[in-house]
């Protein structure tokens, strides 16, 4: 039997702080790609043509942050 490996790893600290260790690699997409997805609210994405991670709320496309 192979032995389990682990990749990413998440620990708890403390109260409510959750935190992922490992880089949180996001699914990579063009404006037009992103635009052709059957999306939910909560979705996260790199957005390739614009160069910046997006999350959807339910209705639009956000930056997760401004360079």
């Amino acid at each position: 039997m192979a032995s389990a490996i682990s990749i990413n790893t998440i620990s708890k600290n403390s109260g409510t702080i959750v935190q992922l260790l490992d880089p949180l690699g996001l699914a990579t997409y063009t404006t037009t790609e992103r635009d052709a997805l059957t999306s939910v609210a909560g979705d996260c994405i790199y957005n390739s043509t614009i160069t910046k991670g997006q999350f959807f709320d339910g209705t639009n496309w956000s930056n997760l942050w401004v360079n």
